[in-house]
């Protein structure tokens, strides 16, 4: 018997939430915590975002899908057990328990627990939805957590697929835990190693057992000390076919800088420091924005898009009771369910969401677009700013009764992050693309307001494009870019001066993307043209 053992340690750079909605804490959605109190990341958490990566690679690699059955015989089920399982009593029980064991731990010392809150924007307000705001626990930046991996007598291709996926763990490209697509949970690998155990070997079994150094020699890091994987490249080769899967990874690393002040709202640590409005910070004091501020202004922008397009049908109203695709899609199942109807297919649910749920997410659908907060590039490079805002009294001319407040900001600040987007048949295509090139063409223009007080001069920005990566298997219909090579694995390129402001990085974007973006672009007219108006928009339904 042969056991191989990966250990290693996650680290997370933007931040960490995992809920426990079990737990009674002053906040509404509390981080997971073991007995006594320490932070954990659950082993199932770090289980079922490997399982979900090596399905994707699998079918990227034209290799034969997983089917869902009690008897699946691809190589992932064949590894972690299959997903559906016939009960006790019934014909057949194909129970198969996992041979990968996945296990996590607790953050290590050092851990920095941060209440963040967080709000809805009513669409045609422009102010905080009703009953969309809410408050929850996160780690800040910079906290690790320890793993570890044991299979027991693993065939080649499965040490290859898994390593695969390890190692697109290390180059950043995996997500952990809750709020991954509102700026948390990006995640990257600090340590990684692996032993080879033959089990079967007495001295090898008892210096196991007693926990002491195999007599066959130690674990292998897998890491080099500068970065990067340390073995051979992969094993795997896509099929003739796996191209048309259309599976693929883009990460766009921006630099935003605030030039005359910056002020995203946080209330509590207004409230701290005396004020009316303060800018969100790290527990250091430092600048932070958000992922889902701006992935809330960029979804905004391409909601104004859709509606110019198409009308009321290209968007729902999210953030007002019972309009939200979602809620339309639960509304519908459990009318079906009471008149004993079968409830509405995946692919048929796709055909109740709006355009902007289907590239952005909603409650019956994961968001193939991601934002991480955005951290500091210098922790001084920045100075506060206090304003005295008082309201004129149109009649008198002078100041309004009690419509003073003051409000704290962050003058010269620059921040980056990165927007990730995951492409997929049936998910974000081409048209998808389209849109996101539109709404990010309106940032770099800088139209596309963030924070609080763009009205009164604030958050005035500067975006500029750092890097651009991509991870492909095969080419891929959606990312026809002539700057990237098609091979396998990830590729990286830098368009244009970085350091510039938001019109080279509009150049820079032109001279790379400016053939592909106008046929995204193209595609989101035909895709709004040929899509009739979808169920979830009609008075009444037969």
């Amino acid at each position: 018997m042969e056991r191989v053992i990966y250990r290693g340690k996650l680290l997370f750079p933007e931040g960490f939430h995992s809920g426990d909605g079990r737990r009674l804490e002053a906040v509404d959605q509390p981080l997971f915590r073991d007995p006594d109190g320490g932070i954990s990341l659950a082993g199932s958490s770090f289980a079922g975002a490997l399982r979900q990566d090596l399905h994707l690679l699998q079918e990227a690699l034209g290799k034969a899908p997983c089917t869902e059955e009690p008897k699946c015989p691809c190589a992932v089920c064949s590894l972690m057990g299959p997903r559906a399982k016939t009960r006790r009593g019934q014909e057949e029980t194909p129970l198969r328990a996992s041979r990968l064991y996945v296990s996590a731990g607790r953050a290590e010392a050092g851990a920095r627990v941060n209440v963040r809150d967080r709000v809805g924007i009513d669409r045609r307000t422009r102010a905080a939805a009703d009953q969309r705001k809410y408050d929850l626990e996160t780690v800040e930046a910079g906290v690790a957590f320890p793993f570890e991996l044991k299979i027991d007598d693993p065939e080649p291709g499965e040490l290859a697929l898994l390593e695969a996926s390890l190692r697109r763990l290390a180059e950043g490209w995996w997500f952990l835990g809750g709020k991954t697509s509102s700026g948390l949970g990006r995640v990257e690998l600090q340590k990684l190693s692996r032993e080879r155990l033959a089990l079967g070997d007495k001295p090898t079994l008892i210096a196991y057992l007693l926990d002491e150094p195999s007599p066959g020699g130690g674990p292998r890091s897998l890491l080099r000390d500068g970065g990067g994987w340390a073995e051979p490249g992969w094993s795997l080769e896509p099929a003739g076919d796996a191209g048309t899967r259309g599976w693929a990874q883009v990460a766009l690393r921006l630099r935003l800088h605030f030039p005359w002040g910056f002020l995203v709202n946080d209330p509590g640590e207004a409230a701290l420091r005396g004020k009316d409005h303060s800018f969100t910070r790290r527990s250091d004091g430092v600048p932070l924005l958000p992922g889902s501020s701006l992935r809330g202004a960029l979804r905004s922008q391409a909601e104004r898009i859709l509606r110019t397009l198409a009308g009321d049908a290209g968007a729902c109203d999210l953030h007002r009771k019972g309009q939200a695709c979602h809620e339309k899609v639960l509304k519908e199942n459990e009318a079906r369910a009471a008149s004993g109807r079968a409830a509405l297919s995946f692919e048929e649910e796709l055909t109740w969401l709006c355009p902007a749920c289907r590239v952005f997410g909603c409650g019956r659908l994961v968001s193939s677009v991601r934002v991480t907060d955005f951290q500091p590039v210098e922790e001084r490079g920045w100075e506060e700013m206090h304003h005295e805002l008082v309201a004129i009294d149109r009649f008198t001319g002078g100041a309004a009764a009690g419509f003073k407040f003051d409000a704290e900001a962050a003058a010269g600040v620059s921040l980056e992050g990165e927007i990730r987007l995951e492409l997929r048949a049936g998910r974000l295509e081409a048209w998808g693309l389209g849109l996101l090139t539109l709404a990010l063409r309106d940032l770099l223009r800088q139209e596309i307001p963030l924070g609080f007080g763009t009205a009164k001069g604030l958050n005035e920005v500067e975006v500029s494009v750092r890097e651009v990566a991509v991870f492909r298997l095969a080419p891929s219909s959606a990312l026809e870019l002539g700057c990237l090579p098609a091979g396998p694995g990830t590729h990286r390129f830098r368009p244009g001066d970085v350091d510039a402001g938001p019109e080279p990085a509009l150049q820079a974007a032109e001279r790379h993307f400016g053939p592909a973006a106008r046929g995204w672009v193209a595609a989101l007219h035909k895709e709004l043209a040929r899509k009739p108006q979808p169920p979830s928009t009609q008075e009444a339904r037969p």
